[in-house]
């Protein structure tokens, strides 16, 4: 049997990120994943692997502060084992009007959506395996009008940029890139809007082919897609990764 490969994880302990860490690792990989504040919860995403016959760590980081995201490098070295995966998630997300956005939160929500994927990026590139992954977690709002979140999507817009650049750049070492874009997902970030706009649960449900909203599971059945080898032949896509919204 050959040696255990990682797949690194921001933003892992809830929602989309923490499906995503147990989808992966029932694949196989040891999962390292970071998480901002509660442990409790890294540590349930943690046990919910273990008892599943994975492995998985955790590392506090603040993805806004570059230092914090060097120490995840510096404790994923520490592991010894090579990188085939990394999946960048974890996002920060405002309901805000555009008279409300501060520079500081603008600046805040910018620096972990935007700058923290492209240094974290660098850095994983930098110990990725020859045939490894990077994938983005961006959303379907990049693309839409968006006035009540305004900093959120003009950062995860900015992602299209970054999915181009690092395909180009890592392609001749076989690694590609790629981005999903999920549209309403049941998350706490979802939850966060809906209870501003509640009407927008159903609205979203309406004009979804599917007739529902995601579910954590479906974003991370996509990535373990991206992350196997079925998927060497394609790299530099933002996938609308959304059950059909807007299609009617």
């Amino acid at each position: 049997m050959g040696e255990q490969s990682v797949a690194l994880i921001t933003g892992g302990s809830r929602g989309i990120g923490r499906a995503i860490v147990e989808r992966l690792a029932a694949d196989g990989f040891y999962v390292l994943f970071t998480y901002a504040a509660q442990a409790n919860k890294a540590d349930e995403a943690i046990r919910a692997v273990e008892a599943n016959g994975g492995k998985a760590s955790a590392v506090r980081c603040d993805l806004g502060d570059l230092a914090q995201c060097e120490a995840v490098f510096a404790a994923l070295d520490k592991l010894g084992l090579p990188l085939k995966v990394y999946v960048n998630n974890a996002a920060q997300y405002d309901v805000t009007p555009i008279s409300a956005v501060t520079a500081e939160l603008f600046d805040r929500t910018v620096a972990v959506n935007l700058r923290a994927p492209f240094f974290m990026s660098r850095l994983a590139a930098a110990r990725l395996v020859n045939g490894g992954r990077i994938i983005y977690i961006s959303s379907l709002s990049e693309h839409l009008a968006s006035p009540m979140y305004v900093s959120y999507t003009a950062s995860k817009s900015a992602l299209r940029a970054l999915v181009l650049a690092y395909a180009q750049e890592l392609g001749p070492r076989g690694i590609t890139v790629n981005a999903l874009c999920p549209g309403m997902t049941d998350t706490d970030m979802s939850r966060q809007f809906t209870s501003v706009a509640p009407e927008m649960l159903q609205l979203t449900i309406s004009k979804t082919a599917l007739n529902r909203i995601g579910q954590p599971e479906d974003l991370a059945n996509a990535v373990a897609m991206f992350a196997g080898p079925d998927s060497a032949w394609i790299t530099a896509q933002v996938i609308d990764c959304s059950g059909g919204y807007g299609l009617m």
